[in-house]
């Protein structure tokens, strides 16, 4: 059921983005705290805009305690801050999957491991440079994104 509602709606997603003829922005994701790598796609609007962005990381925490797939899909929204650059914040909803966990020690939080949270950030562009910081508000778990503006 869950992976039928996350493909709708990442379809429905890219048919908007498709649609509308409005600035595109590609980024380069990293995630610190699972040395992820991945990217992410933007689409502005007016005075907002789109965002989707896909991950893979591993946590390697002891030689008994590590993740070996880490895989966050995130879905969110883009407001414009009125200033002379180009700045938005940005809310969205985070898929987490977590493949290969071995835990010998007990010492993952089960809460930790939930599949969905909520992030928070702010994303900005200048001329075709883009940049944009999100932070899992439920995890705790930050991303840096660098981009281009097209």
């Amino acid at each position: 059921m869950i992976k039928k509602t996350l493909l709708t709606f990442t379809f429905l997603f890219c048919a908007v983005l498709l649609s509308a003829q409005f600035k595109n922005e590609t980024y380069v994701c990293y995630q610190p705290g699972d040395m992820g790598i991945g990217l992410r796609y933007d689409r502005d609007f007016n005075h907002g805009g789109l965002y989707m962005s896909g991950v893979r990381g591993e946590y390697n925490i002891s030689d008994v305690c590590y993740i070996n797939n880490h895989i966050k899909i995130a879905l969110g929204g883009k407001l414009l801050v009125k200033s002379p650059i180009r700045q938005y914040l940005t809310a969205g909803i985070a898929y987490h999957r977590y493949i290969g966990v071995i835990d010998e020690l007990n010492a993952l939080d089960p809460k930790g491991l939930k599949p969905f949270s909520f992030e928070l950030g702010a994303c900005g562009s200048s001329g075709r440079f883009a940049i944009a910081l999100t932070m899992d508000i439920l995890k705790w778990e930050g991303c840096i994104n660098f981009g281009v503006s097209f």
